[in-house]
């Protein structure tokens, strides 16, 4: 069975109104625009012929004026007058369509004209004659504004005629337009309504189907019948689209419930692998805060016995405390924050013995230009960081060097630099130092790189922030590590 289009239909029929509609809106703003054109000119003319009494009027007030109490203001008023009233004039005979307005207005012209140089001898005479001389000029320039009223009022009769005579003509050609118009319009709409009214037919029963089909779709209801075959072209492809879209969806959505299932179990397996993340952190710190290195502790044991062979004890009892402090330290402080002071102490008592392992060849500078010693930070942060400076930057000149820690102090964070003047590294090898992946040649001290990392990790936790820790390094010109502590915590997990 053929389908018919309602587009082609309802094209016709919009195009129809389009044309008839066109015509009679060109129709009205044709009689709009002609109707407005003479009411305009009607306007214009009886406008001038207003500003044209006003002004031979207001010109003889000056005048009188200026008789009475001479002086350049009046006159000036008075020659302003006289050329407004020229102004007038000249519209009048440029707009007029009417002959004997037009004569009546040039005879007045030239009566302004005459009274306009009588008035230029009596302005002219005044300061040389008496009122008494001047007066006989005086009475005839009134004559004359007695004539010009004379001859205007009787252009005002004109004008008055030939306006009304115009305004029943544009009325009437009015009134013809609608006329005309009207029984097209009534025309045009008894086609649309019988055309509509057709259409409206065909179209009102498919989409009750439709939007009923769609209403159980938007309940939920998947399980509703198929709209049945449509005749009309465009419902016939709505009503397919829904059927094809309530497949797909029933479809979509044992697959998103397949999909949800996974992701739930996918994020359970996430946080079991994010906690045991944090434990393996945990670990690994109380792991490093356990062992110190061992070759650290063999080497300062040999220290010790060295000097216990050849010096007194004063010296070994010192070296003793101050590994007694660093072992202390890193057991009592395990999970929980500690001062800068604090730190301070414990990074000094490693510096003691490493003073006393490598003598005058590795030297040490602290410069604490601060007032926040209680800041509070995470334990075990200073001594790996300087562990490494030593470890990688010094060892491969036989730990000759100078490590020097400088703290000062911002408006929002207190920094740590720890400076070495050791053999420096390469940009990648510093990536790869920040990342915890650095090989070193020996792998008894491969566990600095690791500290590194772990320290970085967390102060960054610990501060909830990302820029804690920043290295900086040339080869030949040592290493640089900043570490930035916040003045505020974001994270008690240290």
């Amino acid at each position: 069975m053929k389908r018919h289009s309602i587009q082609k239909q309802l094209t016709c029929l919009v195009l129809a109104a389009v044309v008839v509609m066109g015509f009679f809106a060109a129709a009205v703003v044709f009689g709009w625009s002609y109707s407005a054109h003479q009411y305009s000119a009607i306007v214009a003319q009886s406008s001038a012929f207003t500003t044209l009494s006003n002004e031979i009027n207001q010109a003889y007030i000056d005048l009188d004026c200026y008789i009475q109490n001479p002086s350049s203001e009046a006159l000036e008023k008075y020659s302003l007058s006289i050329q407004n009233a020229k102004a007038a004039v000249e519209e009048i005979k440029n707009t007029t369509a009417v002959q004997d307005i037009y004569y009546s207005v040039i005879g007045i012209e030239n009566m302004i004209r005459e009274a306009h140089y009588l008035n230029l001898e009596i302005i002219n005479q005044l300061d040389l004659n008496s009122f008494n001389d001047i007066y006989p000029k005086l009475s005839e320039s009134q004559a004359l504004l007695t004539y010009i009223n004379l001859r205007m009022a009787t252009v005002n009769s004109l004008q008055n005629e030939w306006m009304q005579q115009q305004l029943s003509q544009t009325t009437a050609r009015v009134q013809n337009l609608v006329f005309l118009l009207i029984p097209l319009l009534v025309i045009l709409l008894c086609v649309l309504l019988l055309f509509g009214f057709r259409i409206a037919r065909r179209i009102i029963l498919p989409i009750q189907q439709i939007s009923a089909q769609a209403n159980q779709l938007a309940a939920g209801d998947l399980s509703a019948e198929d709209i049945p075959h449509q005749p009309l072209l465009e419902f016939s492809v709505i009503a397919n689209s829904l059927n094809k879209m309530k497949r797909e969806l029933s479809l979509m959505i044992d697959k998103i419930r397949e999909q949800s299932n996974i992701e739930s179990r996918l994020h359970e397996t996430e946080l079991e692998n994010l906690r045991i993340s944090n434990d393996l952190k945990n670990t690994e710190l109380r792991v490093m805060q356990a062992q110190i290195n061992p070759h650290f502790l063999f080497n300062t044991l040999n220290s010790i016995g060295r000097l216990a062979y050849s010096s007194g004890d004063n010296q070994v009892v010192e070296l003793i405390e101050a590994l007694s402090d660093m072992l202390r330290y890193n057991l009592n402080h395990i999970g929980r924050s500690i001062t800068l002071h604090e730190e301070l102490d414990n990074l000094k008592n490693y510096i003691y013995i490493q003073k006393t392992r490598f003598g005058d060849k590795l030297s040490f500078r602290i410069h604490a230009d601060t007032q926040r010693m209680d800041l509070q930070m995470p334990c075990l942060t200073l001594q790996p960081i300087v562990e490494n400076a030593i470890v990688h930057g010094l060892k491969p000149y036989n730990y000759e060097g100078c490590v020097e820690v400088e703290i000062t102090d911002d408006d929002h964070w207190t920094l740590v630099s720890i400076h070495d003047d050791g053999v420096g590294m390469e940009p990648s090898e510093i990536e790869k130092m920040v990342s915890g992946a650095f090989e070193a040649p020996d792998q008894s001290v491969k566990h600095t790189s690791i500290g590194f990392c772990n320290v970085k990790t967390r102060l960054n936790s610990f501060f909830g922030k990302q820029d804690c820790v920043t290295v900086s390094s040339e080869l030949g010109e040592g290493t640089t590590v900043v570490l930035k502590l916040y003045c505020e915590k974001g994270n008690q997990n240290v």
